[in-house]
């Protein structure tokens, strides 16, 4: 989970509420594309009379490639292989 503070004022770590923010089933199953993009909810503060002040916290699903891609095959196992460009492999029968 990586923070991002948009917008000021400027805060301290001592200013911060730590969430625990754990998922259901149900929210592990919704539409990948919505977690990349960001759900978003609003959160209000309360603790006196007056305007509350509040938040919006929005979680964004962050896929990291962990290596670079790589190419494989042919399979050096299997024998008499050739490429589509070459026509039909050897008959079996």
């Amino acid at each position: 989970l990586t923070w991002i503070r948009t917008g000021s004022p400027k805060c301290s770590p001592s200013d911060l509420d730590y969430l625990k923010i754990s998922f259901t089933e149900k929210g592990k199953q919704e539409n990948i594309l919505k977690w990349v993009n960001g759900i978003s909810w609003e959160m209000v503060y309360y603790g006196g009379s007056g305007k509350q002040p509040g938040s919006i916290l929005t979680i964004r699903l962050k896929i990291n490639q962990l290596e670079p891609p790589m190419a494989i095959g042919p399979n050096t196992v299997l024998t008499g292989q050739r490429s589509p460009a070459q026509g039909p492999g050897p008959s079996s029968n």
